[in-house]
């Protein structure tokens, strides 16, 4: 059905690929889903982490608002597509509890449970935003090694996170065999 709105959004518009992208997501879905399913043996507690959570990770990608500019920006035209991309992916993370972007407010806000901005990121969506980690990191490099992605992204994301969230991800991550030094 999806793809029928999309075919009458435009007659001339290919639509392979629209077709490619709902593949990506569902495979990108299908490895989130495998990685939470393994978080949820290997951490204590990581029963927080429910079934129900990882089936509808990245629902909102497969609505109009994200499907239509993520598609045509992965997979026909960057350079033309990014400033739709870019509200795509604002919404995304919006909507999105596991993507960290989702708990940094106003600098302005100082209560004392978001110290600068940074509110505390519930336990189970830190474990859901390290299986989202996983699951691109299979998609995309074939690997669920993470090591490189972590040492290019990890302390700039960390300087974004409230301390009780850097605690929290900094036991998963070592659990998982990363972080090492730090313990």
């Amino acid at each position: 059905m999806c793809f029928v709105m999309i075919a009458r959004i435009d007659t001339k518009m290919k639509v392979k690929p629209y077709v490619n992208y709902f593949f990506r997501v569902l495979t990108h879905k299908y490895y989130v889903f495998k990685a939470g399913i393994f978080l949820k043996k290997v951490i204590p507690m990581g029963s927080k982490l429910t079934v129900w959570q990882l089936l509808i990770h990245d629902w909102h990608k497969f609505t109009f608002k994200e499907f239509l500019p993520y598609a045509r920006y992965f997979h026909i035209d960057k350079e033309s597509n990014k400033r739709s991309f870019l509200f795509a992916w604002i919404n995304h993370c919006r909507l999105g509890k596991h993507h960290w972007e989702y708990w940094v407010m106003n600098k302005e806000y100082n209560f004392d449970c978001a110290k600068n901005g940074l509110v505390p990121m519930p336990t189970k969506y830190v474990y859901e935003m390290v299986a989202d980690w996983m699951g691109a990191s299979k998609l995309y490099t074939g690997s669920w090694d993470m090591t490189l992605w972590l040492e290019n992204n990890l302390d700039g994301i960390k300087n974004n996170l409230h301390h009780d969230t850097i605690v929290i991800l900094d036991r998963v991550l070592w659990i998982l065999g990363y972080n090492k030094n730090e313990k």
